[in-house]
């Protein structure tokens, strides 16, 4: 199911080992041997500690025998924990001892969420059962992320490029995986399987939790090592990530004001311009339809979808469009004339209406264990595949896992996720490229051709921001591991005022870092021929040209004790520059071959520079 590994481990491989120094009179380390209160795991010279282990059924914990932890040994440097509990059983909990490490690389829950270094803190949120409160997956809010609890997989080690430990979910076919680092030093690791405090379904009279792999390693060969495993875990219905393809779009200038007739003259600009450096792609974002949920082209759009999609692929182009699928907004005609059933309901039996951060509207959410809910979406979608369009920005990916009761009422929020997920993926078409945004990301893996990894890169009403191409370069390194997996997507390059010349480099070799998703969010009718030149540069689409993204030689560099949810957030706190600045060296082989090292000033310099 896996495009192979060997671009991206060849690229680990030029992390060096950090030298210890010490000599040969340094006392040898305990034996890393069981003993009376943990299971010990001897792992590339790591001694990491099972220390405890609990289930939660009815509402309350109770500790689970360490012996009872199945162990699978993967190679002699990664270990697989697994662990069940006869039903009801509504989520699980390993505490690990790591022996060492000041920083965990922290992912978050979905697409816009902080991804990066993040110094371990002494404790993270708690909820009132004393587990700790992860509730990103009920949410789907970066805003309720906090610093020092990770999503899916984080790496624990410290800064310099040395061994470090990476631990993660093999699969999110169920519930999300939350893990937790406190007490640098020695950090203590806590594995939350549920943390939607939804409960997981039995089977069999069994409820049992995602394998847990450790893996230890230099730098970024312990993440690597992880994303294998989750290849391997993906179930056969899942499909090999097409290879994304790069162009325009209109969101990140045009924003929800794009018009057919700006959409058109791109068309033009893109088929001189973009389609001759391998650019193929026409986005039509949001801004094209009625409401969100009455996916119908709106009078801007006169000719229609199909008149739209017509203009884009009679030039040879790629038809891409924007659909946000699980939501409804309560005011459409959709939503007044629907049944209330096909909507996830609450407690009191009634539609949920999901408001996201920044929105003035509401939106009902579509049942995805409901094929009659599915067909609000599937049907929009499949028309518009007949209308010549074969690229689906699908957002707001993480609404269809919202928790909630549902048709089928024994299926989580990540369930429901799944299920929908395969309605959209078969309506699209066999031919068509799935790019997901606002997206669970590793619930997506084995459903997306290509995943945004960053948050937005440009915002309506707000000047382009340094803090915003700062953002996408953290995620970049933080997600990078996931290349075998999906195509990342940095989101779009701006390359116009107010950033500087420099700035503006550096903008679009961020976005080429994430590879072949590259594409450009300026309007191009108001571009400066030397500033599309910057975008286009030969070294530029080289490196986007790629087939894995690029690695940071130190995924740990620079820890910050601050989370941002938002680069706008980020810029208000640090004008000009940053407060979690990414790491700034890279390594990444292009299309033709070369390698290439990129080394990035974030803070006082806003610089880059490239050598093969």
């Amino acid at each position: 199911m896996l495009r192979p590994l060997a671009s991206l481990l060849a690229l680990v491989a030029l992390v060096a080992l950090g030298c210890s120094g010490k000599t040969s009179s340094t006392p040898a380390p305990a034996p890393c041997v069981d003993d009376a209160s943990s299971r010990a795991f001897s792992l590339a010279g790591q001694c990491v500690r099972l220390t405890g282990a609990r289930v939660r059924s009815a509402g309350s914990w109770k500790p689970l025998a360490l012996s009872s932890i199945g162990a699978r040994t993967i190679g002699s440097s990664a270990i697989g924990l697994s662990v069940s509990a006869a039903a009801p059983a509504e989520a699980f909990e390993l505490t690990l001892k790591a022996p060492g490490g000041s920083a965990i690389q922290q992912q978050g829950f979905q697409s816009w969420s902080f991804s990066g270094a993040v110094q371990i803190p002494t404790s993270v949120p708690m909820g009132a059962d004393g587990a700790i409160a992860a509730k990103a997956a009920a949410t789907g809010d970066p805003a309720d992320e906090v610093a020092g609890v990770s999503y899916g997989a984080a790496l624990i080690g410290d800064p310099g490029g040395g061994s470090a430990l990476a631990v993660g979910a093999t699969s999110s076919a169920v519930a999300s995986t939350a893990i937790a680092a406190t007490g640098a030093g020695a950090p203590t690791i806590t594995v939350l399987y549920g943390a939607t405090r939804e409960p997981l379904p039995a089977s069999a009279g069994q409820v049992a939790a995602s394998e847990i792999v450790l893996a230890a390693g230099a730098a970024n060969a312990p993440l690597a090592t992880l994303a294998s495993e989750i290849g391997k875990a993906l179930p056969s219905t899942a499909r090999p990530p097409r290879r994304a393809v790069g162009g325009w779009y209109s969101w990140n200038q045009l924003f929800d004001k794009v018009t057919e007739a700006d959409v058109t003259a791109h068309v033009d600009l893109v088929a001189a311009e973009l389609l001759p450096k391998g650019l193929p792609l026409v986005e039509v974002d949001d801004g094209w339809e009625v409401a969100w949920g009455d996916w119908r082209a709106n009078p801007k759009f006169p000719s229609g979808m199909g008149g739209v999609g017509k203009a884009i692929t009679d030039k040879g182009l790629k038809a891409g469009v924007w659909l946000a699928p699980f939501l409804v907004d309560v005011g459409s005609d959709v939503a007044k004339g629907a049944d209330p059933s096909v909507f996830v309901q609450g407690a009191d039996g009634k539609p949920l209406q999901h408001q996201p951060t920044g929105s003035p509207n509401r939106y009902y959410v579509l049942d995805g264990t409901n094929p009659d809910a599915m067909k609000l979406a599937t049907d929009p979608i499949a028309t518009l595949a007949t209308f010549g369009f074969t690229f689906f920005k699908l957002d707001f990916l993480y609404a269809g896992a919202i928790p909630g009761v549902r048709k089928d009422k024994t299926a989580t929020g990540i369930q429901a996720l799944h299920a929908g997920l395969s309605s959209l993926r078969a309506a699209m078409g066999d031919g068509a490229i799935f790019n997901a945004c606002g997206a669970p990301i590793f619930p997506l893996l084995g459903h997306a051709d290509s995943m945004r990894i960053g948050s937005d890169t440009a915002n309506a009403a707000v000047a382009l921001l340094w803090s915003d191409v700062v953002f996408a370069a953290r995620n970049t390194a933080a997600r990078s591991f996931l290349g075998p997996l999906v195509w990342l997507d940095g989101d779009q390059t701006q390359v116009r005022d107010p950033y500087t010349a420099e700035e503006a480099r550096v903008s679009a070799l961020v976005a080429a870092m994430s590879g072949p998703a590259y594409a450009l969010g300026d309007d191009l009718r108001a571009l400066p021929p030397d500033r599309l030149a910057i975008a286009l540069d030969p070294e530029v689409l080289d490196l986007a040209g790629a087939d894995a993204p690029a690695v940071p030689l130190d995924p740990l560099e620079g820890p910050t004790d601050t989370i941002y949810i938002s680069p706008i957030l980020d810029a208000f706190a640090n004008p000009a520059s940053t407060g979690a600045p990414p790491p700034t060296r890279f390594a990444m082989k292009g299309k033709s071959g070369a390698s290439y090292a990129l080394t990035f000033g974030w803070t006082d310099v806003h610089s880059v520079s490239v050598t093969k």
